[in-house]
């Protein structure tokens, strides 16, 4: 899971914005930002506007699981 997490945290910042989640799945054009936003809402637990690596590993054991 930590590769994929950094495939998605370009910056390295050890937290997935936004930006980088609609770089990473549409080259920035073919989602809408809502889209993105509902996908931050869901994930982001802490409310920072951003997903982090914990986050990140929950949202995948819910959906995987």
């Amino acid at each position: 899971m930590k590769i994929a997490f950094d495939k998605f945290d370009s910056d390295h910042t050890k937290t997935i914005s936004a930006q980088e989640i609609k770089d990473l799945l549409c080259n920035s054009k073919s989602v809408k930002p809502d889209v993105i936003k509902a996908i931050i809402k869901e994930v982001d637990t802490n409310g920072d506007g951003k997903v982090s690596f914990k986050e990140f590993v929950a949202m995948m054991k819910k959906n995987l699981l």
